[in-house]
């Protein structure tokens, strides 16, 4: 009995000895935290009081920014076209076939994309469209196209350019009248004076977009100007310039001296337009710039550049931006998606005009290329 005893002591010493040790051990080793179902939890530790509070507050800290990742780690994808105009042998078309004809190719590349904008080159009006002429250079859209447009899924339109108020002040307010009824944004302005830019809300990630029209004047103060004033509103700031000189494949020393300004005040990508065909692509400060998208929609049927464009899509998530790069090819008036031989043949002569790195060039000629945020 008295040997079942003394085992009995010899047992519990040992187990105390081991509680102690445990004890000793995990109130000294760092704290492990693990996340189930978005609550951290709390594993095998021994604290205070003191200690379980500053666990609570760190815990509510690190979940803070365990969301603020997740959100960033959506992707965003944002669709840019060049130069749009519904007026003169494009409005013949649409009163005919419907303007769903004109679109109806390039429709699956528009579905699904948070944010699909364009450079609305006219007015909205219930103004009657001049006599149809080649030399006509007097836009505006019927209004019926409106709702179309938002059926499509455009959701945004440049109205920074040098057509937005051919019919004036009115034109140029009946347009956003016609936009708001439907929902579409707008941004830029012809004069670079009054809403030269919009931030788009996309679940907490802020689209910062902003027009510049070097045509009324080519001053940049006040678009440099309005990047900073919305720079620590925006996540990601794209500028959509109006500029450079008309069929010209090149782009200029102005063009990019202005471009190299933009990027210096703020903005994280540059989409241009007015040339009426595709130029090079700059990286600079490891921010991209597209000098001329080339024409999207338009009758300029004289000549196979201005039947020619690019679509871009900027994919962007927490660390990376995707530009993809899409190429298109104007038929009897309908843009189609090119692809095969035609498409490379883009690709590459853009690829070799382009001031990028060779890796870079190699990606363009692809159809798509990264870069960090």
């Amino acid at each position: 009995m008295k040997s079942s005893k003394k085992y009995f002591l010899i047992v519990s010493l040992f187990l105390l000895i081991g509680i102690s040790l445990g004890i000793f051990y995990y109130s000294n080793r760092p704290i492990d935290l693990v996340e189930d179902n978005n609550t951290l939890i709390q594993e095998n530790i021994f604290l205070d009081n003191q200690s379980t509070t500053n666990l609570v507050d760190e815990i509510l800290e690190d979940k803070s920014s365990i969301e603020d990742v997740t959100l960033n780690n959506k992707t965003i994808n944002i669709l840019s076209f060049g130069d749009m105009m519904l007026d003169r042998y494009i409005r013949r078309f649409i009163d005919n076939k419907g303007i769903t004809t004109i679109f109806e190719n390039i429709t699956p590349i528009i579905k699904n994309k948070d944010m699909v904008v364009a450079n609305l080159e006219g007015s909205i009006s219930n103004f009657p469209p001049k006599p149809l002429q080649p030399n006509n250079v007097q836009f505006t859209f019927d209004p019926k196209v409106t709702p179309e447009l938002k059926k499509l899924g455009f959701t945004h339109f440049s109205l920074a350019n040098n057509h937005s108020r051919d019919f004036g002040t009115e034109g140029i307010k009946q347009t956003k009248e016609f936009l708001d009824k439907e929902g579409i944004k707008y941004f830029g302005d012809s004069n670079n004076k009054i809403s030269l830019s919009y931030i788009q809300d996309l679940d907490g990630f802020k689209i910062g977009l902003i027009g510049y029209h070097e045509l009324f004047n080519p001053d940049t103060t006040s678009t440099i100007q309005e990047i900073k004033n919305i720079q620590d509103q925006s996540d990601f700031i794209i500028v959509y310039p109006h500029w450079g000189i008309e069929y010209k494949t090149l782009f200029s020393k102005s063009q990019q001296e202005k471009a190299y300004q933009f990027i210096d005040a703020g903005a994280d990508a540059i989409i241009g337009a007015h040339p009426h065909v595709i130029q090079p692509i700059e990286i600079y400060k490891n921010k991209a710039i597209f000098y001329s998208l080339g024409n999207f929609v338009f009758d300029q049927t004289f000549s196979q550049n201005t039947q020619q464009g690019l679509a871009v899509n900027i994919s962007l998530t927490n660390n990376n931006i995707v530009y993809e790069i899409i190429t298109l090819q104007s038929k009897n008036l309908i843009p189609y998606i090119l692809e095969g031989s035609d498409k490379n043949k883009i690709l590459s002569t853009m690829a070799d005009n382009s001031v990028v790195s060779d890796e870079v060039k190699s990606s363009i000629k692809s159809g798509s290329f990264n870069l960090s945020k």
